[in-house]
């Protein structure tokens, strides 16, 4: 089964997705994709054990394990949320393989250098970049926050900066 949602949020698991996503969407497990934190052994615990609900999977694996894990009989039969920190992680999860045509934007915070597109979404040139190429490749890529928020098209505001 394909992901019912694809979001790029750099706070990863946190009160939107677990309240506002998973009532909306009723996975059946979440897959944050991060190789640092899955590296990363109190990370890694820290978010396994963010949710208590025992309905609801979570799993902590690398892109490399993700593209794995997208081709198993057991990614065809659950429905899935896939959680990754950057437009950058997203670009290599397509490039490895993984297939999906939309991502949601939930939340870039402010960093250095970033250009604010909407009130939850900062985007530095490396994120402009990756979005762009995540465009070519036939993804559509947009802001929304929390389920019954407005979706925002992010191609056509970073067409309008330019």
């Amino acid at each position: 089964m394909p992901f019912v949602l694809v979001r790029i949020d750099d706070r990863l698991i946190h009160g939107q997705v677990v309240v506002g996503w998973v009532h909306a969407l009723q996975p059946e497990r979440i897959i944050l994709c991060n190789d640092e934190v899955a590296n990363s052994g109190w990370e890694r615990d820290l978010y396994l054990n963010a949710y208590s609900d025992s309905d609801l999977k979570i799993d902590v694996m690398t892109i490399e394990r993700t593209e794995k894990f997208s081709q198993s009989e057991l990614f065809e039969q659950e429905r899935i949320i896939l959680l990754v920190e950057s437009p950058k992680d997203a670009w290599k999860l397509l490039e490895a393989g993984v297939s999906f045509k939309e991502i949601n934007v939930g939340g870039i915070h402010y960093k250095e250098n970033a250009k604010e597109i909407v009130s939850y979404v900062f985007v530095s040139d490396e994120d402009i970049y990756f979005f762009k190429k995540l465009c070519e490749k036939g993804v559509k890529v947009e802001a929304r926050d929390v389920p019954n928020g407005r979706q925002i098209d992010i191609i056509k505001l970073l067409n309008k900066m330019s």
